[in-house]
This record gives C-alpha cells, structure tokens and sequence, in this order.
C-alpha cells in the first residue's frame, strides 16, 4: 500500500523540480554588441593621421594630446580611443526579455611606436582590459607583432 501512495507524491516531487528547472535555468543571456563611446575627444581617424606619411611624434601629440602612457625602452605612446561597454540580455524562457546587464569592458587603446627619430614606424588600434596597465598593454602588442 506504501508503494502505490509514494509513486504520486514522487512524480508530484519530480513535476516541481522539472518546473523549478525550466522557470530558473530556462533563461538566455546571450551578448548583444558592445557600445563604445569617445575617450577625450579622440577617434580612429586620429590613429589613421598617424599613419599616413611619417608623421613625427611632436605632430601626434599636437593632433592628440600628451600620450596616456608612454613606454620609454620600446618608444611607444598608448592613447584611450573609446571605452568600451559590453552588454548581456537575459531571456525568460528563451523568448521573454527580462533585462540588461551593462558592464565596462575595456578601453580602445591606439598603440604608436616610434623610430630614433621620433617617427611613426607603426601603429595600430587594440584593446585593454581595465585592469591591465596600459604599459602593460603596450608590452603585449609589442610582442605580439615583433617577428
């Protein structure tokens, strides 16, 4: 007689906790693209005035202002671009949007590297943790495209 009564209450266990499932773990949050807004004025174009013919560096600081870091054994200056802003909705069941998370993600860092003669020898635009010291940065790029 014990058999027969446990078998409802044990399927009335497993439809609470099937339920339970479904309604908390049933929820999305995949990534929706990141925003990005202007650091102090400052754009890409700014970084591609630096590319173009060999610019010296007194001009880059006269188009960008004084560097956010400069990194003195390997002459590369790093200046914020944008900050970055990553953001997460979260879907009830999949479907329903329930919210946004906003959390900051990091900067656009532009990264110039100059010769002896204080000329662009390159440049490019990364990005960086919060974090992580700019300087830092400027080690791993610097890393990175060495050959």
């Amino acid at each position: 007689m014990k058999q027969v009564r446990q078998k409802p209450l044990l399927l009335a266990i497993g439809a609470l906790w099937l339920l339970e499932a479904v309604l908390s773990h049933g929820c999305a949050s995949p990534p929706l693209p990141s925003s990005r807004r202007s650091y102090a004025g400052r754009t890409q174009q700014d970084v591609a005035f630096a590319k173009s013919p060999r610019r010296s560096r007194g001009e880059i600081e006269e188009r960008m202002g004084r560097p956010d870091a400069f990194v003195a054994e390997s002459r590369i200056a790093c200046y914020r671009i944008n900050t970055i802003t990553r953001r997460r909705i979260f879907l009830c069941l999949f479907v329903i949007p329930i919210g946004v998370e906003r959390s900051p993600g990091g900067w656009d860092v532009a990264f110039i590297e100059f010769d002896a003669d204080d000329r662009v020898s390159r440049s490019a635009i990364g990005q960086c943790r919060l974090t992580m010291p700019l300087e830092e940065s400027a080690r791993e790029w610097l890393a990175k495209r060495k050959p």
